[in-house]
């Protein structure tokens, strides 16, 4: 199982976008008071008496680059499910230790650009070189500054490893770098992260060819960026998969993002319909101590025993949507899912018995309705 980080075998240079003496916001940028421990707190004082975003940007990336350390001993890393489930948290991680991989790095750099309202991306996908593939996935960022979309890669920024050593070494080879260009060296997963107008295939990638061509249908990845932030994480991943493998499923990275990403579809799928099947659950329960209770004495309105009801009704339909497009998505059986769709079946039993009371008692005149439990009881 390959997991998300990198062994920083390649010995990369590149050439960042702006030709700039970075060396006074450099000079402030190396310390940070050890009170501060929040992300937002450490943001702010980087980018004290600093005015515009790319002199605040520069301030983050350097602190970033210079203050965490490489953790080798945790090559291979953290793998793709804890992204999405929660179960590590790397920012916690980072900040207490100062170490960590590149996950840990851009996940670092990205908070801390956006407690200071800058406009950051967290990115997975591959590095290679020369027609090869680095043997482990990798992490980095993109920025928007003035419009303009640009990557950069914190880890590779900070230094490198050199006989399963890590070497601290800080260089701008890495930092503002054209997405054009970035391209050739760093693979996002997702196409929508190349941000560039004509995407290309991994085959493409890998055979050298970065020429846009006419052929293909122009791309406006800003919209998708826009349509990403504004879906849920369920919707979000489903999409992301959808794209990968039209870019093609070209390499044993590539398949087990997708194939993590398919795992986590599958849980949130379950989870959801766990939630509306409990929900439903809850509905049916206070029906049932209305009931109990005759409705106390037939005083509760006709309309707010129906609706508990239809709304236990809506939640069991939902919890039956959610868990059919698992059992249809040739996924293999789970006693999970058999135990719950057996509990859904039983539910609906029961909801629909309760359905064919309630119209009973609906039609029966009010001073006979008493009548109905009785007989209820009796039978």
């Amino acid at each position: 199982m390959k997991n998300l980080s990198i062994i920083l075998i390649f010995i990369l240079t590149s050439s960042g976008l702006f030709a700039t003496d970075y060396s006074k916001i450099d000079s402030q940028s190396h310390y940070v008071p050890f009170q501060l421990t929040k992300p937002v707190d450490i943001a702010r004082y980087l980018t004290r008496n600093l005015y515009t975003e790319e002199d605040k940007l520069r301030a983050i990336f350097y602190w970033t680059a210079n203050t965490i350390r490489f953790d080798v001993k945790q090559i291979p890393g953290p793998d793709y499910r804890y992204m999405v489930s929660g179960e590590r948290n790397f920012l916690k991680e980072v900040l207490d230790t100062h170490q960590g991989v590149c996950q840990h790095y851009a996940m670092l750099f990205d908070t801390l650009c956006h407690s200071v309202g800058i406009k950051s991306f967290f990115i997975c996908g591959y590095t290679h070189q020369d027609k090869e593939i680095a043997p482990l996935s990798h992490a980095w960022n993109a920025v928007l500054i003035g419009g303009e979309y640009y990557c950069l890669d914190v880890t590779w920024s900070a230094g490198y490893i050199e006989d399963e050593k890590y070497r601290a070494e800080f260089h701008d080879d890495w930092y503002l770098i054209k997405p054009s260009k970035f391209i050739k060296t760093h693979v996002p997963f997702d196409p929508v992260w190349q941000l560039l107008e004509y995407p290309l295939t991994n085959d493409e990638i890998l055979t050298g060819n970065f020429i846009d061509t006419k052929e293909k249908i122009k791309y406006n990845f800003t919209d998708s960026i826009t349509a990403l932030q504004n879906r849920d994480t369920l919707t979000s991943l489903i999409t992301e998969n959808l794209r990968i493998q039209q870019m093609g499923i070209t390499n044993e990275l590539i398949n087990n993002y997708v194939y993590f990403n398919n795992q986590n579809i599958v849980q949130m799928r379950y989870n959801a319909s766990v939630g509306c099947f409990n929900k439903a659950v809850q509905l049916y329960n206070q029906y049932v101590a209305a009931k109990n209770s005759q409705f106390n004495k037939t005083s509760i309105p006709e309309d707010e025993i129906k609706a508990l009801l239809e709304n236990a009704h809506k939640h069991t339909d939902n919890a039956d949507k959610y868990l059919k497009i698992l059992l249809e998505s040739n996924q293999r059986s789970h006693s999970n899912f058999n135990s719950l769709q057996s509990a859904i079946i039983h539910l609906k039993q029961e909801l629909a018995t309760e359905d064919e009371f309630v119209k009973r008692y609906i039609k029966t005149l009010k001073p006979l309705r008493m009548l109905l439990f009785t007989k209820q009881g009796g039978e």
